[in-house]
């Protein structure tokens, strides 16, 4: 049996393991002291390979074997020669040795950091398997890597940057409310004493450990779960809002950049920014992001059926879009201020039934390190009172693919409209019609059948409406990335409009056998064209069994006359499902 320990030692998790005892005798340490004055070696702590097996056995992970190795120092109570053991060890109790005071001691460990620091605590098992068994101190790091894991999954983060061991780190560090604060002020005084025992960090506080494990484990489970993505693009690497973007999500969170100056100033304004979002300040700058208006054409204009056409629906995409600036209470989204509103009000704001202090100052500040994150914001803080910012199509989609999210994981505020989320982009539309079997006349090989023929033709469409030639021609040549088109935004991209000209000028029809449009229609079978496969319109029974209604459409049938015996409901049913298949 292994006792397996952890102690937060040099900002990292170390963990140590005890062997059983065997006699009611503690074992003596051997030989003689070390000359340079370290402590003696525990004298039945497990060795380096034991302690990977064990962690392995204990947590079922395969990282265990490759957990770096190291030695740490730990203060444990020791008696006349030897320490004593811990109480979750078999045979403590046998010891008839009593403590005699605190006294370094030496032990192999393994380090375990990040992600893999983690997976380990929170795969401690509930039962523990007989060969290894987690400690007190194991077991409350576990519980503070659940903690941390909350906090994460809550979006109680925000980005750091840190100092440390001489070189700057991008680091998720934890945002607590009143509550939270409460949880880990309760935790401190439970923290077992193995946790805190790093022989050379005895006078650190345990609220100090608690704190650096929670953020520690909090930047891992950030980490985890943005693992292969970055915010920002790599092009930018010179810039220090760039370089720190990306150490958030790598394995290494060293900022990369040559500029010491530039990430201090950064790490002095992030620090305060999350200050800020320690105290229990009640509004957040959010950013609104508004159409132009919609152009209603001259009447003139209408083509002689009433529509509108193409040129009514992107007229308005030569106005610009804007990012409005406003203040929104933290503790209720739903309430909103405008930056307007806020440079005629008073030092106190007063708005529906509450009452904010210094607003101007909050969304200055606000808008300050925003600016960071988006440097465009920059256009509009050239103004003592600035309420929005004018954005062409071009600076709309880019705010909408990565400056947005990345706002919104800062802490910010993003007011978008749902279909702005994820703007329509051109898709492909199969339509089928049924037609007779290539059998000869009077044969049917049945709705699945291989011989069963339907005829197609593919459709590009804006959800279910459709798009001809024509229309997809005059938007090419407008060349608006985004449009208002069929009462909802799209996106354009140049090579989805050539690959919707392309599959319909090029082959668009033709026939194809009823199991292949159903494998597509299922999602079975890939589709085979550039665009993104938007569904299938299928008439008769192929278009019951796609949609869903077949259950509802069958008819059921009894025990066929002439069959000797009684069919059960079930085989009933299937009989039923053959008929339908084979009409």
């Amino acid at each position: 049996m292994t006792v397996l320990h952890a102690v937060w030692s040099d900002d990292l998790l170390h963990v140590w393991g005890e062997r059983s005892l065997t006699t009611g005798r503690l074992p003596r340490p051997r030989g003689r002291a070390p000359a340079d004055g370290r402590p003696r070696r525990h004298p039945y702590a497990v060795r380096h390979d034991e302690l990977r097996i064990a962690l392995g056995e204990l947590t079922g992970l395969t990282l265990a074997s490759s957990l770096p190795a190291t030695e740490t120092q730990v203060l444990l109570p020791t008696g006349v020669a030897a320490p004593l053991p811990s109480p979750d060890l078999p045979g403590a109790n046998d010891a008839t040795e009593t403590a005699r005071g605190l006294r370094a001691w030496r032990s192999d460990a393994v380090e375990v950091a990040g992600t893999d620091a983690l997976e380990l605590l929170l795969s401690l098992p509930a039962e523990p398997p007989p060969g290894a068994r987690p400690a007190a101190s194991l077991r409350a790091a576990s519980t503070i890597a659940t903690l941390a894991l909350e906090l994460a999954s809550r979006g109680r983060v925000v980005p750091g940057l840190d100092a440390r061991a001489g070189r700057f780190e991008a680091r998720w560090l934890p945002v607590l409310d009143r509550v939270e604060r409460h949880r880990l002020a309760a935790l401190v005084p439970a923290l077992p004493p193995a946790l805190l025992a790093a022989a050379d960090e005895d006078q650190r506080a345990p609220g100090t450990v608690l704190r650096e494990l929670v953020e520690q484990l909090v930047d891992a489970a950030c980490r985890n779960a943005l693992a292969g993505q970055r915010l920002t693009s790599a092009r930018g690497r010179r810039r220090v809002e760039t370089a720190w973007l990306l150490a958030l999500t790598a394995s290494d969170p060293a900022v990369v950049h040559p500029d010491v100056g530039e990430l201090q100033l950064l790490a002095k304004e992030l620090a305060a920014w999350h200050r800020s979002g320690q105290r229990a300040t009640p509004l957040r700058a959010a950013f609104r992001l508004s159409p132009p208006p919609v152009v209603v054409p001259d009447p003139t204009d209408l083509a002689s059926d009433g529509d509108p056409g193409l040129a009514g629906e992107v007229a308005e995409e030569a106005q610009p879009w804007r990012l409005e600036f406003t203040l929104q209470a933290m503790d209720d989204p739903s309430l909103i201020v405008p930056a307007a509103e806020i440079w005629t009000s008073e030092e106190t704001l007063r708005f529906l039934d509450r009452t904010f202090e210094a607003p101007e100052e909050r969304l200055l500040g606000d808008l300050g390190r925003a600016a960071r994150l988006y440097p465009e914001i920059g256009r509009a803080l050239t103004v003592a009172r600035p309420e929005a910012l004018d954005l062409d199509l071009d600076e709309v989609l880019a705010f909408l693919g990565d400056t947005a999210s990345l706002l919104e994981q800062a802490g910010f505020g993003v007011l978008l409209p749902d279909e702005l989320r994820r703007p329509a982009r051109l898709g492909a539309r199969l339509q089928t019609s049924a037609r007779r079997s290539r059998s000869e006349p009077g044969e049917d090989s049945g709705l699945l059948g291989y011989e069963g023929i339907v005829d197609y033709r593919w459709q590009v469409a804006i959800g279910d409406q459709s798009l001809t030639v024509e229309e997809l021609t005059e938007l090419a040549r407008l060349k608006a990335p985004l449009v208002r088109l069929r009462g909802r935004w799209v996106e354009l991209r140049e090579d989805d409009l050539a690959a919707a000209l392309r599959l319909l000028t090029d082959g668009g029809s033709g026939e194809m056998t009823v199991a292949e449009a159903a494998r597509i229609g299922l999602g079975v079978a890939d589709a085979g064209t550039e665009l993104e496969f938007a569904g299938i319109d299928a008439d008769g029974p192929l278009g019951v069994l796609l949609d869903g209604d077949a259950d509802r459409q069958i008819e059921a049938l009894t025990t066929p006359a002439g069959l000797d015996g009684q069919l059960r409901p079930y085989q009933e049913r299937g009989l039923a499902w053959l008929a339908f298949l084979d009409a």
